[in-house]
C-alpha cells in the first residue's frame, strides 16, 4: 500500500500548479525553493544531491546537499556565472 506522503509526492511531481503555488507561497515567506531541472541533468539523478537552488530575489545556484547534516555547499552560481 502506497503511503500517504507517497501519494502527496506523486501529486505534486505530476502537478505543475502545486509546484507554481508551493513556489510563490515559499517566496513570499523569504524562503528559497530547490529543484531538478533539465538544464542541468546532474540535478535529474535519482541517487544524486545536487539540485538547484532558488533564492526569493530570483538568484539560482546549484548545491549539493549533505543529506546527514542538510547542509548546502554552492558548486556554482546560476545568475552570476563568474562566481565560484
Amino acid at each position: 500500500m502506497e503511503s500517504l506522503f507517497d501519494q502527496i509526492k506523486g501529486h505534486l511531481l505530476e502537478s505543475p500548479e502545486a509546484g507554481k503555488y508551493g513556489t510563490i507561497e515559499s517566496f513570499k515567506a523569504g524562503f528559497p525553493v530547490v529543484y531538478g531541472s533539465a538544464d542541468y541533468p546532474e540535478t535529474l539523478d535519482e541517487n544524486g544531491n545536487i539540485v538547484v537552488q532558488q533564492l526569493p530575489d530570483g538568484s539560482r545556484s546549484l548545491v549539493d546537499v549533505d543529506l546527514e547534516t542538510k547542509a548546502l555547499t554552492m558548486l556554482k552560481s546560476l545568475t552570476n556565472p563568474d562566481l565560484k
